[in-house]
């Protein structure tokens, strides 16, 4: 459940975006400390998202896949009230549709 928690937490469909990384890759891989050192150390920590304006197919539709299976293993096993599965289930459907409407690769908007 914490994956697909994650994966709502990320997926705003208000305003059709998506969190797709967190902290610069350029500053946070040349330290050898954690996400909340870079925090105390005050270097940034950039939130990039797949957008309107940048798509990223591939990461909607994989999320959106993932939520999708995570409904049905939810329906099917137990784990998660009928009230999460339909919201598992609606933010997959809007993440497919995100992907499908705005189509473009996922690596030429998050750096």
């Amino acid at each position: 459940k914490f994956g697909s928690d994650f994966l709502l937490a990320c997926w705003d469909a208000k305003t059709s975006s998506m969190v797709a990384m967190v902290g610069d890759p350029n500053v946070d891989h040349t330290w050898w400390i954690t996400a909340e050192m870079i925090d105390v150390l005050g270097l940034s920590r950039p939130v990039f998202q797949v957008n309107k304006a940048n798509p990223g197919t591939e990461l909607a539709c994989e999320a959106s896949a993932a939520l999708a299976a995570a409904s049905i293993v939810f329906e099917q096993f137990g784990g998660a009230s009928s009230s999460y599965i339909a919201r598992l289930r609606t933010s997959s459907a809007e993440l497919y549709q995100f992907g499908k409407d705005y189509q473009g690769n996922y690596a030429n908007s998050v750096p």
